[in-house]
């Protein structure tokens, strides 16, 4: 709608440029469908290809290009901010668990401009729980032993994180994009948010794609605080299923009830989704059994000619190496997706992938196996917000599944998660 709207005007003004048009997103491989959708548009509304310049992109592949000057290799990564947050944190005596720590850091950073750092004290930590309780005096303390000192250690070896990668491209003279369109919205940080936000022209159409029970990274803000009044009549509440069967929608939703869903966020809808699917399965026993049996299954029951299949984990490692010594001794061939800039150019039918990499793809079966609570990092409350996340991280990657779905755990390492699965949602198999 708003791209034919803009074609109208643009003929109307003479304008003689091409109308921008950025989708940011964290899925690359969405960027053949987008555009071939666009050009469809464009089509219809009576113009050409060259009417419409069209960029689907990540933030920080945008950020980069429009930020020649930064060299790539110079930017610290999250798993290096990650180890150096841990050490200064123990230098400090800071007791909190090292992953949540991690996070509270990169939440903050990413939450608040570079000269406001110390509203984080007294701020409302939004998306971030209520357990383990970070109190005023903590964060000050997260504050003077561990943020000082970070920013102090980038600025002495000139080295920039990812945050400061966004809070230079608000800085930059904005591109004037015409259409732009943020998908999983829930995983942008504020300061992020702010930066492509700054992109836009006046006037200008944005989209912002978010479903809040789906956050899987430590971020969280209000919409104000980021420059947006976000009013009613321009909210749309996306509430049919179209990918799973109902089947999986109730097993995934069990997995967030009670996750404090907010305005942003919705469960996976049964009431109208695919009807007349398979229940879900739970193996119980070994990975090498829990993999044989995944195995046994789609030489049995999937044409890999015309379905496809998702081996999905929270980790990679040792898990994905038993894996691939497996399906490549089975003779089946599978792309990996993990951190790729690209979906692979070849037909592979099987994919593996952490969990994190397959937002927004889909599979016709899902196997996610080896699950343990060594897999996340989570206290033993409730409210406990690891706990939260590592839910609500499952609950997506089951919600990838169009056909079945299959999870794995061995019996003494039962993750604390297959607690919240009732019994008649699934059927237990012990291999």
């Amino acid at each position: 709608m708003a791209l034919g709207y803009l074609l109208s005007e643009k003929k109307r003004s003479k304008r003689d440029t091409p109308i921008r048009a950025v989708v940011f997103t964290f899925n690359r491989t969405l960027a053949a469908y987008i555009t071939a959708f666009v050009n469809d548009v464009v089509v219809a509304a009576g113009g050409s290809e060259a009417d419409v310049d069209v960029t689907v992109t990540t933030l920080s592949k945008y950020a980069l290009n429009r930020l020649p000057k930064i060299d790539p290799s110079n930017v610290i990564n999250d798993g290096d901010q990650a180890s150096w947050v841990v050490r200064a944190a123990l230098k400090a005596g800071i007791k909190l668990d090292p992953s949540f720590l991690a996070g509270e850091v990169q939440y903050l950073l990413g939450r608040f401009p570079a000269d406001r750092l110390a509203d984080y004290v007294k701020a409302d930590r939004t998306g971030r729980g209520a357990a383990p309780r970070v109190d005023e005096k903590l964060r000050m303390q997260i504050l003077d032993d561990v943020i000082a000192p970070y920013v102090s250690y980038k600025k002495s070896t000139r080295r920039l994180d990812w945050n400061d990668v966004a809070l230079k491209l608000c800085e930059e003279e904005p591109e004037s994009i015409d259409i732009l369109i943020a998908d999983e919205t829930q995983d942008f940080s504020a300061n992020q948010l702010r930066a492509i936000i700054r992109q836009l022209a006046q006037p200008s159409y944005a989209a912002f794609v978010l479903d809040t029970a789906q956050r899987i990274y430590s971020r969280g803000f209000t919409w104000r605080e980021v420059g947006l009044e976000i009013r009613p009549e321009n909210v749309v509440t996306l509430g049919r299923n179209y990918r799973n069967s109902k089947e999986i929608a109730v097993f995934a939703a069990q997995l967030l009830q009670g996750t404090r869903l907010d305005e942003d966020g919705t469960l996976p809808s049964s009431t109208d989704a695919i009807p007349n699917g398979r229940l879900p399965v739970v193996l119980e026993g070994r990975y090498s059994a829990q993999v044989a049996q995944a195995l046994a299954y789609i030489d049995a029951e999937v044409d890999l000619a015309t379905e496809t299949v998702g081996f999905l984990h929270a980790k990679g490692g040792g898990w994905f190496e038993y894996l691939r010594a497996a399906l490549k001794g089975a003779g089946l061939d599978f792309a990996e997706l993990t951190r790729v800039n690209e979906w692979p150019p070849g037909d592979e039918s099987i994919a593996l992938s952490t969990i994190h990499s397959v937002k927004g793809l889909e599979f016709d079966h899902v196997f996610m196996l080896g699950l343990s609570d060594e897999c996340f990092s989570h206290g033993q409350e409730d409210e406990d917000e690891e706990y939260l996340r590592a839910r609500r991280l499952v609950a997506m990657g089951i919600t990838r599944a169009r056909k079945t779905v299959t999870i794995g755990y061995k019996a003494d390492s039962r993750p604390k998660l297959v607690e919240l699965m009732e019994q008649g949602t699934f059927t237990l198999k012990k291999v």
